[in-house]
């Protein structure tokens, strides 16, 4: 595509007449044509201005092809990378315009969902943080509070809330009408399994004993079990994930967690992350370092933060982007609570 092609398509993603365009560059709005229709093309000492003007960076005007933007936001997502609203609102205006010429393309509606799921968890983020401002300013503030409890997705006695028969009558749907994965059933039996359902739990673990593998069925028996019963020994639970990989490793030592028993979680992620293959997803890591927090090893913490930093590093090629300094945030704080 060629970089007249591109402004146009810039300009009226971002709402802005060529005769505004114009006026920001300080060029006439013939000019502004000329380009979009392939006359001639600005002048090199213009493109930064241009760059400016559009929201984008200047090699950005030069390489605008859709299978690679899409690709820059695919990536902007995995590296929690956006620059802010502006640039969101870019790449959902884009998927959307897509969407609209083809509404059953599958990687765009993937793309699509990652996209609003992950800019809706930093809007909770941002909430909690004005949030808590509020209070830190002015003393207690329910509707301040309120705010945090749900941006934190806090518990509370709200059974509309906090029930999952929603989710729960979807992922039955799925497998009632054949399309269902093997991650349909593990997310719909951990689900009933936290609602406490626990016969329709037990029926889905033996209808999925074919689907799932070995370890992870007899993983969900003993968890219902424990749950069920109560039990607090959990060596049995513990035992299946030493010949075990990622996922059950990762789900072991969430149920630890959740029982307050973090060290023991500790371990099995640690576990979970020295089994993947190839590139390392950073998820039990981030479950360490907050287990570390709360038993107040602060210098464990600052460890499993500095191996995040290189693990991003080395596996994802991610030396900048909001993640990592959010983490070297979370670093400099853990390191005043050890002085």
């Amino acid at each position: 595509m060629n970089i007249g092609l591109t402004i146009k398509r810039l300009r009226k993603e971002k709402n802005i007449s060529q005769n505004q365009l114009s006026q920001r560059l300080c060029v006439t709005p013939q000019a502004i044509s000329k380009w979009e229709n392939g006359v001639n093309t600005p002048d090199i000492s213009l493109l930064p201005q241009i760059a400016e003007a559009l929201g984008v960076s200047i090699d950005f005007l030069f390489d605008y092809s859709d299978k690679k933007r899409i690709k820059k936001i695919q990536t902007n997502i995995e590296n929690k990378n956006f620059a802010g609203i502006d640039e969101f609102a870019q790449a959902v205006s884009f998927i959307e315009n897509e969407l609209a010429k083809k509404p059953d393309d599958t990687e765009y509606n993937l793309v699509l969902g990652n996209l609003l799921l992950y800019y809706a968890e930093e809007l909770e983020k941002k909430a909690v943080r004005c949030a808590k401002t509020v209070i830190d300013k002015s003393g207690q503030n329910d509707a301040a509070l309120n705010i945090i409890q749900s941006g934190s997705h806090g518990f509370s006695f709200d059974w509309k809330r906090n029930n999952r028969y929603r989710l729960i009558n979807y992922y039955e749907t799925l497998i009632n009408e054949g399309i269902a994965t093997p991650d349909t059933y593990s997310f719909l039996i951990e689900n009933l399994l936290l609602e406490r359902e626990y016969d329709k739990a037990l029926a889905f673990i033996k209808k999925a004993k074919n689907i799932l593998p070995a370890p992870k069925s007899a993983l969900y028996n003993i968890l219902l079990d424990t749950i069920k019963n109560n039990k607090t020994d959990y060596s049995e639970i513990i035992s299946i994930g030493l010949n075990s990989g990622f996922e059950e490793n990762y789900i072991i030592g969430s149920f630890l967690a959740s029982r307050n028993e973090y060290s023991a979680a500790i371990a099995c992620w640690q576990r979970a992350f020295d089994k993947q293959e190839g590139r390392k997803f950073i998820d039990p890591l981030e479950q360490m370092s907050e287990c570390y927090i709360l038993l107040k090893k602060y210098a464990d913490a600052i460890n499993i933060n500095e191996m995040i930093i290189e693990v991003l590093h080395t596996d994802w090629q991610v030396d900048s982007s909001k993640e990592i300094d959010e983490i070297k945030e979370t670093i400099k704080a853990l390191k005043l609570l050890i002085k």
